[in-house]
């Protein structure tokens, strides 16, 4: 067993984790601890263009896990069944799990950090930092605070030579959810997210009936596709001591609709290691943020009357009047911050 006197301790070996890991290896010894290696099924992720500047920084560059462009544009149908075309800030389509793989390989090439299995509970006692990076099993944790009926992201892929208008960035709200797709010249996901479990069929001929069949197009039959990962979509936060210090999914879980867990997770793992006294206040501002930033988009849905919608809307108001004022604009402040750390 490693010596945890002086090092820091990271808990979990995801990206997040990996990238805490190596920021904290700059200035000191590292112990990462790994429950399990399995990255799950391939997917496509979409990511802020900068983000790709601090995975390079940091070993990773941007062909190893997918990327061959980037995206300024989306088709979405959100206010109205009809798709819109919308222009947003630069992304960049990411292959899951080739970028935990590219993460773990400069993990295990920095010699300040040491991977372990298991760890001694009073490890904490004599660290110098412990950062919990375990995603939203947050095992640091008193409290996990999520919907009743959190909303599910079951995702489906395919593999192939497809365009550029194939692969990018679609999404379509239903009055039972949402649907969205994404993808790379070789990989395409397509999710559904919702409360429940919907058969492959049974969603293409609903979004058929709804009027919003466009976002099947160029797709392959969902009933041939590859299952893919699934797993809570919807927002969640923990509470707790703040010590170990959370980071990413841990602290503060992202609803999939803001397309920022991850480029906010890996922003987190760098700012745990250079200003962790600032992380507390962070959190709890872009928390409030979020919240608002949700119910702004369910009021704005064409189906956010719907039972499911207005269940999600009616947790979130709760919990968002109990937390008082928003003070942040949903973690575009932290977006600056990486987009100038990229830069320096």
């Amino acid at each position: 067993m490693a010596d945890p006197r002086g090092a820091t301790v990271v808990l979990g070996a995801g990206p997040v984790g990996c990238m805490a890991a190596l920021a904290a290896a700059r200035t000191g010894p590292v112990i990462l601890y790994a429950a399990r290696d399995n990255p799950g099924p391939p997917r496509v992720d979409s990511v802020p263009a900068p983000l790709l500047a601090l995975l390079l920084e940091f070993g990773v560059h941007p062909a190893e896990v997918g990327v061959t462009e980037l995206q300024d544009t989306r088709m979405a149908s959100w206010e109205s069944r009809d798709p819109v075309v919308l222009r947003t800030r630069a992304m960049a389509h990411v292959v899951r799990p080739e970028l935990d793989l590219a993460l773990r390989r400069e993990v295990l090439r920095s010699p300040a950090v040491t991977i372990v299995r298991t760890l001694d509970p009073h490890a904490s006692r004599t660290a110098a930092r412990v950062i919990d990076a375990s995603g939203r099993t947050a095992i640091s944790a008193v409290r996990r605070v999520r919907p009743a009926r959190p909303f599910v992201a079951r995702t489906s892929t395919a593999t192939g030579q497809f365009s550029r208008a194939a692969r990018a960035f679609r999404l379509a709200a239903m009055p039972d959810g949402y649907v969205y797709r994404l993808g790379t010249p070789a990989l395409l996901t397509f999710g559904i997210v919702g409360p429940k479990r919907f058969h492959s069929a049974a969603v293409a001929c609903k979004l058929r009936q709804l009027g919003l069949g466009w976002i099947l197009t160029g797709l392959p039959s969902l009933e041939t596709m590859a299952a893919g990962r699934s797993g809570i979509a919807s927002v969640q936060w923990s509470e707790g001591p703040h010590h170990p210090i959370r980071v990413g999914d841990a602290a503060l879980a992202r609803d999939s609709l803001s397309s920022q867990g991850m480029a906010n997770g890996l922003s987190d793992a760098l700012q745990a290691s250079e200003h962790e006294a600032s992380l507390w206040r962070r959190h709890k501002e872009e928390r409030q943020a979020h919240l608002a930033s949700l119910i702004r988009e369910i009021e704005w849905c064409w189906c956010g009357s719907s039972s499911n919608w207005m269940g999600y809307q009616t947790f979130l108001r709760g919990h968002l009047d109990a937390m008082g004022t928003v003070s942040v604009d949903d973690g575009q402040d932290r977006q600056a911050r990486l987009a100038a750390h990229a830069a320096a």
